[in-house]
């Protein structure tokens, strides 16, 4: 038996932390939406006594963007965390967000939220699971999802003795789908060992 492979390739999105004080902000009646593959997490800080306070407050905390709710004199900040493939942080920061200011409220986000938010997506990654040793016997391989997304896995069948890897007819068998994982799921995966190649190079 030859390799079997495992290919997982992720489909999702995470977000960098706004790292600078000095980002320009827009006023905005659309507000935002976030997914869960964003990290964040908002605050409410009471007692705000205009729009002034409100944007000092947002501007300290580097938040993306903020909403001050004037009939309860509360400043509510989001703040978009530093998440990648290493440190995707936690669970609970990965919920849907929506920021919609409602009538007689004032919001404002970054001038470059929308581009801001697409230049830090994490680029599609391929993690690969194959054999370690030769035998029979094949091994489990465990896989901690890391983000909250939609995932690509492949499985591939043993390639054919004496196989060559740009000859189409002696790979092995292959099956995908398309799965939908949240963070902190863990996969088992069985991988297949190595066999030696076969004596003959055509088969009947």
């Amino acid at each position: 038996m030859k390799n079997v492979c495992v290919f997982i390739i992720l489909i999702a999105v995470c977000v960098h932390q706004v790292s600078s004080n000095s980002a320009s902000y827009i006023s905005d009646e659309a507000g935002i939406v976030l997914d869960l593959a964003t990290s964040s997490n908002i605050t409410n800080d009471t007692n705000t006594r205009n729009e002034v306070e409100c944007m000092v407050r947002c501007r300290l905390q580097a938040c993306a963007a903020a909403t001050f709710v004037k009939r309860v004199s509360t400043c509510q900040l989001l703040v978009i965390y530093d998440a990648n493939l290493q440190n995707p942080g936690l669970m609970s920061t990965h919920v849907a967000r929506v920021m919609q200011p409602e009538a007689g409220d004032q919001f404002w986000k970054m001038k470059d939220f929308d581009s801001h938010v697409i230049s830090r997506k994490i680029n599609n990654f391929t993690t690969v699971f194959k054999n370690s040793s030769t035998g029979s016997v094949g091994s489990i391989r465990n896989w901690t999802i890391g983000v909250t997304g939609c995932y690509l896995i492949e499985g591939l069948g043993a390639g054919g003795g004496g196989y060559e890897l740009d000859k189409s007819h002696s790979r092995g068998a292959k099956i995908s789908g398309l799965f939908n994982f949240s963070m902190g799921s863990e996969l088992s995966i069985v991988v297949g060992q190595l066999g030696g190649n076969g004596s003959n190079r055509a088969g009947a």
